[in-house]
């Protein structure tokens, strides 16, 4: 490698819509790590505290950290916050149906669930999220999701990404259970 060469960081995106009469769907998108993501890991692999804000964020708390659809009125872009997209996420008659946190175990790198359509590795970082059956959670309108912590909503709180499925393709009914699986790849 080249002295001052970057290192790429690249980006998956998975919802994986499983129905309850046991069929599959796999939707397939892109996702930008924001400003605030890249310092986070940078400021997490030198195990230095998170100070680049004033909520300073840990996107490795299951309670705290959310993945939020929205309408994809906003361009995705790596100096987005929330304020930048908060108008624009998408509530059906039950509003907290289009929010949830991560699953317990994640993030992880090397991920074992092999109903991860990326490619984990050693290398890779993967966010889970699920909207479990017996949740009817309408995604008309659902483009794009943003990973944020749960208390900070408001204008110059961060995203750790930004990224794109249009989930108004995705008819998810009360038998099906939707994944999100986001990946960051450090090669």
């Amino acid at each position: 490698m080249k002295q001052n060469e970057q290192l790429p960081i690249r980006t998956e995106i998975f919802a994986v819509l499983d129905r309850g009469d046991g069929t599959r769907e796999v939707y397939e998108g892109h996702n930008a790590i924001t400003t605030y993501g890249l310092t986070y890991y940078a400021q997490k692999a030198a195990g230095e505290s998170i100070t680049n804000s004033a909520t300073s964020p840990d996107f490795t708390n299951t309670s705290t950290t959310q993945a939020t659809w929205t309408d994809g009125t906003v361009a995705i872009a790596v100096g987005n916050d929330y304020g930048d997209i908060s108008a624009d996420v998408v509530q059906d008659s039950n509003p907290a149906d289009t929010s949830v946190t991560i699953n317990g175990s994640y993030p992880q790198t090397d991920d074992g669930d092999t109903d991860n359509p990326g490619t984990p590795g050693p290398t890779v970082v993967t966010y889970k999220f699920n909207w479990p059956s017996g949740a009817n959670t309408d995604f008309s309108g659902a483009k794009d999701i943003v990973v944020h912590h749960s208390g900070a909503t408001g204008a110059g709180h961060e995203l750790l990404c930004h990224a794109e499925v249009d989930a108004a393709g995705i008819s998810k009914g009360t038998s099906d259970s939707l994944t999100l699986y986001i990946n960051h790849t450090f090669a």
